[in-house]
Order: structure tokens, then sequence, then C-alpha cells
């Protein structure tokens, strides 16, 4: 008998639309939250537990899903250099640690998001990579 497994589309777009927590301007910023280190572990709880964490709960389910999911397929599958290319670095209201990559730092963001949900993927098959631009965000 075969199973009919969900299968969730990734796409850079959606890693990009979750970066967009990092920007100036995606929403109100707090204003202690442009003080932050985010070397500083408890910074990092702050960041994501007063900001991103807020912010995402507000997203529909259907948004929710995409986001969460093409984060965690990125951290599996896409390099460091597709991580960068989805940030400008000028518009950042914290400054991403100069001794951590940005791929590193959302695997400690996904860590306090998500506390014990592994982001590792072990059935690829559930995954499906969409080309970027190709669907409405």
């Amino acid at each position: 008998m075969n199973k009919k497994y969900k299968q969730y589309k990734v796409s850079l777009d959606w890693l990009e639309e979750f970066l967009l927590y990092f920007d100036n301007g995606y929403t109100t910023v707090p204003s202690h939250i442009y003080n932050l280190n985010l070397t500083n572990n408890a910074d990092l709880t702050i960041f994501v537990k007063e900001y991103i964490l807020p912010n995402f709960i507000e997203e529909t389910t259907y948004r929710k899903v995409h986001l969460k999911e093409s984060l965690r397929y990125g951290l599996n599958f896409w390099s460091e250099e597709q991580f960068e290319n989805l940030i400008s670095s000028s518009d950042v209201i914290v400054s991403i640690p100069k001794n951590t990559t940005l791929k590193h730092l959302c695997l400690k963001i996904w860590k306090v998001m998500f506390e014990n949900e592994d982001y590792h993927i072990t059935n690829t098959f559930i995954y499906k990579e969409i080309p970027r631009k190709i669907y409405q965000i």
C-alpha cells in the first residue's frame, strides 16, 4: 500500500522572506532590539523570543509552514552563499556577528524558535524545491 505524504514546497524565496525578520522596516522594531549582540546567547534569545517569534506567530498558517520548512530545507541543503545572497547587510536591524555565518546564525535561531524540534531532514521525498520567483509569496 502506497502512503501519500504531504509535500512541502520550499524555495529560496521563502527563505528570503524569513530573512526579512532581520530587515529594517519589516515591522515595528522595539528600540532595545537594535542594541542586541547576537554573539551573546541571551541577546539572541531576546531577539528571537521578543521580535522574530511574535512576528512569526502573526503569519498565516500557510506562510508559517512555508517559512519554517524552507528554513529547515535551507539549513540542510543550501549553501552559505545562497543564504548570504538573500540579505543586504545595510538593512539589518542587528549586526550579524563577524565570527559566524548567516546560515549558522539561522541554525541558532531555529534552535531557539522551535526548541526541541530537529532541523535535520531524513525524508527528502516530502520536499519539493521550487525555482525562485515562480509563484507569488
